[in-house]
């Protein structure tokens, strides 16, 4: 998602590397929640700076922290 997932979705598939392509943050950990289980980590680790959807990395860190719920 981002201003970004353009290029890094194309440079990820340059070097066979598997990405999917997510509108926000939200659907993305939405579906990162759905294939883990108790024994899997998330790790918010951003390719770039996201300025386009927040104003700093807290906020991203609180967006990320509060849509990672399990259900």
């Amino acid at each position: 998602f981002g201003a970004c997932h353009e290029k890094l979705a194309s440079v990820f598939k340059q070097i066979s590397f598997g990405t999917r392509v997510f509108s926000n943050l939200e659907l993305a950990c939405k579906s990162l929640i759905s294939s883990l289980d108790c024994k899997n980590l998330a790790l918010l680790s951003p390719g770039c700076a996201s300025f386009d959807e927040f104003t700093d990395f807290e906020e991203r860190g609180r967006e990320f922290k509060s849509s990672f719920k399990y259900s």
